[in-house]
This record gives structure tokens, C-alpha cells and sequence, in this order.
């Protein structure tokens, strides 16, 4: 797990500067390409279930969605709605889902600088916090400049919250965790294929047509052939 900053330290933002700790900037490009899959994997899940018919529009439709949350909520309703019996262990894996999102979000969403303090280390500080930072200090000064003050040149400047130091293990066990993931998303598809596949050959052996899919839970009607 990556460290907290306890005390303010000099650090580079100059995006320039992240050259001097190559191994851990292609660390972070490793886990938002790993993210990338897992979402492309979320959506090839979703088409297995709606099929060749419910696909192309429902995947559309789930693609416009703005927000994971809801994205997610989709997915469940396709495994309710077609009553697969892997809807169970599709929102234990969303639990996982979640956390991994987490830190994918932790990483993205954070400006990364360079400390020769910490020569082996990156420093992320969370975009957010750091505007808030901004904001307040403006404030301050404009309270200061109010009253005949100003703030004390050389003084400390005060500790974003949420500034982290990250290392390459750190980086690395994100990456991992972000695999399994995925591991875990492809077992399921190939589950819900299995499935398909298995329930198919059964009414085919008994001489019986397979039934007409459900309406897509997406809103799209399907029809047997």
C-alpha cells in the first residue's frame, strides 16, 4: 500500500521531470491500459448474455451511460432478466470491481511529482484536494492582504491531504490485483457461455426448440428466428 506524505518536502510538477523515474510512469500506463481491459471485458460480458440480436443496441445503450455505477447496475439487471444462475458471484465480483476502481481512480485522478527526498518513490497528490488547497490559500492571502498582512516568505507551505508516496511495489500490486480481476471477469463469461451452450444441447437432445431470448433488459425486443 502506498505511504502517506506526513511532512511538507520539495517536489517537482513539472511533467518533464517524471523522465527521471521511467520504470514508475510506465507502472501507471500499465494500470490504466489494465483498467482499459477491464472495462472492454465488462462489455464483452454483457454481450455474451444479450446475444447476437440484443447486443448491438444494447451495448450502444450501455456505452452511453455515464458513470460505472450505472453501467454496473445494467450488467445485474442482464443476469436477472435472463436468469442466469451467475448473477451471485457476478455482484461478488462487483464488490472486487469496486475496490479496484478505487485505486484505478487514485491514480488517474491525481498529479504525480518528483521528490529527491524519495528517489525510489513517485508523489500523488489527489487533483481535488489540491484545488481545494489552492482555494483556501487564496483566500488567505486575500484575508491577510485585508488586514495589512501577508504570509511570510519562506514559510512552509501547508500539506495537501491525501498526498501519498507511491513506490514500484506499490504500483505493482495494483497491477496485479487489476489481473485478477480480469481473470475473474473472462471465468465468468466463460461460465455464462457454458451455460448457454449446455442448456441448448439439453433441449436439443429432447427434441424440443430452444425458446425466444427475453426482451433485452436494455429495452430492445428480440425474436427467435
Amino acid at each position: 500500500m502506498p505511504n502517506p506524505l506526513r511532512k511538507w518536502t520539495e517536489v517537482s510538477w513539472e511533467p518533464r521531470d517524471l523522465k527521471k523515474r521511467p520504470e514508475l510512469t510506465m507502472a501507471i500506463a500499465q494500470i490504466m491500459s489494465l483498467w482499459s481491459r477491464i472495462e472492454f471485458q465488462q462489455t464483452l460480458l454483457l454481450t455474451t448474455i444479450l446475444g447476437d440480436r440484443g447486443a448491438p443496441v444494447g451495448v450502444r445503450m450501455y456505452q452511453s451511460l455515464t458513470g460505472t455505477a450505472a453501467q454496473n447496475n445494467v450488467l445485474e439487471a442482464a443476469f436477472t432478466a435472463y436468469g442466469l444462475p451467475q448473477r451471485d458471484e457476478f455482484r461478488d465480483l462487483l464488490q472486487v470491481l469496486k475496490k479496484r476502481a478505487r485505486e484505478r481512480n487514485a491514480v488517474v485522478h491525481s498529479m504525480w511529482g518528483v521528490s529527491e527526498q524519495y528517489p525510489d518513490s513517485l508523489i500523488a497528490v489527489p487533483t481535488d484536494a489540491l484545488a481545494l488547497s489552492v482555494a483556501d490559500e487564496a483566500w488567505t492571502r486575500s484575508v491577510l492582504k485585508d488586514q495589512g498582512l501577508q504570509i511570510i516568505p519562506g514559510q512552509t507551505p501547508p500539506l495537501v491531504p491525501g498526498s501519498m508516496i507511491y513506490d514500484l511495489r506499490d504500483f505493482k500490486a495494483i497491477a496485479r490485483r487489476m489481473v485478477e480481476a480480469l481473470s475473474a471477469i473472462e471465468a465468468l463469461r466463460a461460465a455464462v457461455i457454458a451455460h448457454r451452450r449446455e442448456a441448448h444441447e439439453k433441449l436439443l437432445a429432447q427434441g424440443q426448440r430452444p425458446p425466444a431470448p427475453p426482451p433485452s433488459p436494455l429495452g430492445q425486443e428480440t425474436t427467435a428466428e
